[in-house]
């Protein structure tokens, strides 16, 4: 049993040969090509299932990030970096 519960969490994990094609061509897509393909994808996904509250919240605030950053309201840093620094603020340093 232990093995059929492996071998189709494994299974689950390998991505088609239509998949990789597709997911080659849009990472190679410009980045106002992407958004418009992520937001494709994202209301074609809401129509068969209704977004929750917490789902919408989320969304508005990835849209608003997302603006900001584009409009330079919004700077990015390094995410180890930023890590570090959580991590130096929650754990005494000796």
């Amino acid at each position: 049993m232990l093995e059929l519960l492996s071998i189709s969490s494994d299974t689950h994990n390998i991505m088609s040969p239509a998949l990789k094609y597709l997911k080659e061509i849009a990472l190679s897509l410009p980045d106002d090509d992407r958004y418009e393909l992520i937001d494709a994808l994202v209301n074609d996904s809401r129509s068969s299932a209704p977004m929750t509250a917490i789902d919408e919240a989320w969304l508005e605030e990835t849209i608003k990030r997302r603006d900001s950053y584009d409009s330079g309201k919004l700077t990015s840093r390094d995410a180890f970096e930023a890590l570090e620094d959580v991590y130096k603020k929650i754990v005494p340093q000796k």
